[in-house]
């Protein structure tokens, strides 16, 4: 029976994943775009509910990052801060915080940062913020603060090291109205130490391209990541784009204006133009797709499903029998942790092609101690993927409840639930030891009923078994 490696204290916690590959590290190898998600802080016990089940929900997705929007009073900054560091420790989202110099003194913003670097957040998006009057009311600088996003930039950089992202302004910032100067700044912030960038929001994909084309002008190569708003409601994107400066195609209004007193035909005409700009924005190649998701799912999730940007689909190949592993197109392997990650990202959606791609031809596969199903073994894929895919009297739906990473080990524990005609029934849980090499699960051992209790508490307790 494989040794079970201790990572960490007595009872270590879940492995935050945005140190385990950087934003910026995979934007240069990816073969794919990213997608990430972005949510704001509940104002209120129903509103944490509402976004608990969003995250949830977006999470089975396997996005590449998500983030945090960030509000510099006292009460905001804590729940932002809270939120932040609870998708971090609970989920295994990679998480980025979101930091402004808006109202704070720079001893303020050195605290967020502490707090965001103990809670194991590693990414910061970097941001002026707007002032309180909104974005075109003039800029009040903190008589301790900061005056710009590029001195914010220099100030994280310096107390650690982050991933830092910026923001960029396709539809030029509602401040200056300078294109030229907009471009130049996100250069400074580039050379202060900004590693990428994520956009406002906008609707016409040449303002996105000419904005890149004028920062590669100044030879710079930051990268720039889209941010897409789906459009459900009129009011509220025209409200949003008074706020950033962004323009709206009068096409676009057009046809949202001729059904604004049928909801559902607005938001299918708000999907499909947001279909349409990230469809426009991959081929012209853009690196990834940022979604302001306003702690909602279902608009996010549709676009995703149109665009069929899942992670999944994109390390499939055309032939079930015969998956090319995700690091043999590039050389270059994914870590053990991401691995595993979309093994049971894939898992969940009962992805046949997907786990394929992510198992080794030879793998040993074993089911160790009582539980439902029973103990069994198996020495290679299809037959790993045969029983993964079998339903017996019901389906199964499991539960990540942790991750811990060991080396080119990675343990995971879940909780399996068989779903019959009845309703949920049998509950077990399980831990998965995954061994990986070269970017596929090369062993893995399930551990089962008294099995996974001896496992278990030997992963907490640092042993073995």
């Amino acid at each position: 029976m494989p040794s079970v490696i201790r990572v960490g204290g007595p009872t270590p916690p879940p492995p935050h994943p945005s140190i385990v590959a950087r934003v910026e590290e995979m934007l240069a190898t990816a073969e794919r775009p990213l997608f990430s998600f972005e949510f704001f802080p509940p104002a209120s016990e129903d509103a944490e509910r509402t976004l608990w089940t969003t995250i949830r929900e977006l999470e089975a997705l396997s996005p590449d990052f998500v983030s945090v929007t960030y509000g510099a009073n006292g009460s905001t900054r804590d729940r932002t801060i809270n939120v932040t560091r609870k998708i971090s420790q609970e989920t295994i989202l990679r998480t980025m915080g979101h930091l402004t110099c808006v109202s704070q003194s720079a001893q303020d913003v050195r605290r967020v940062v502490g707090a965001y670097a103990d809670a194991g957040v590693r990414h910061i998006l970097a941001i002026r913020g707007d002032p309180p009057g909104g974005p075109t009311a003039p800029w009040e600088q903190h008589p301790e603060g900061l005056t710009n996003a590029t001195e914010l930039v220099r100030l994280v950089a310096s107390l650690g090291n982050f991933s830092i992202g910026v923001a960029a302004f396709p539809d030029i910032h509602p401040d200056k109205r300078d294109p030229e100067l907009d471009a130049r700044i996100l250069v400074d912030k580039a050379e202060a130490g900004a590693t990428f960038a994520i956009t406002q929001l906008f609707f016409e994909p040449d303002r996105y391209f000419e904005l890149v084309e004028r920062v590669r002008a100044m030879g710079c190569d930051l990268p720039i990541i889209p941010g897409i708003q789906p459009v459900t409601n009129i009011k509220q994107i025209e409200r949003f784009a008074e706020l950033s400066g962004a323009t709206l195609p009068e096409s676009m209004v057009t046809r949202l204006r001729a059904h604004q007193d049928d909801p559902a035909s607005v938001r299918a005409i708000g999907l499909e133009v947001a279909t349409e700009l990230s469809e426009n924005l991959l081929d012209g190649g853009a690196p990834g797709l940022h979604f302001f998701t306003l702690n909602r799912s279902l608009a996010t999730r549709a676009i995703h499903a149109n665009l069929k940007l899942s992670r999944a689909q994109h390390l499939s190949r055309p032939g079930p029998t015969s998956p090319v592993s995700p690091s043999s197109a590039s050389g270059f392997a994914l870590p053990p942790v991401e691995v595993v990650r979309r093994f049971w990202a894939a898992r969940l959606d009962d992805d046949r092609d997907a786990m394929g791609a992510l198992l080794d031809p030879g793998v040993s596969w074993r089911v160790v101690g009582d539980g439902v199903p029973g103990a069994r073994a198996f020495d290679h894929r299809e037959a790993v993927l045969d029983d993964l895919g079998s339903a017996d009297s019901g389906s199964w739906s499991h539960e990540l409840t942790n991750l811990i990473v060991a080396g080119d080990q990675v343990v995971t524990e879940l909780r399996a639930t068989m779903h019959t005609a009845d309703g949920p029934g049998t509950v077990f849980d399980i831990v998965a030891v995954m061994r990986i090499a070269d970017g596929r699960v090369v062993e893995c051992r399930e551990y089962r009923g008294q099995a996974f209790a001896r496992v278990s508490a030997s992963v907490r307790d640092g042993g073995s078994s």
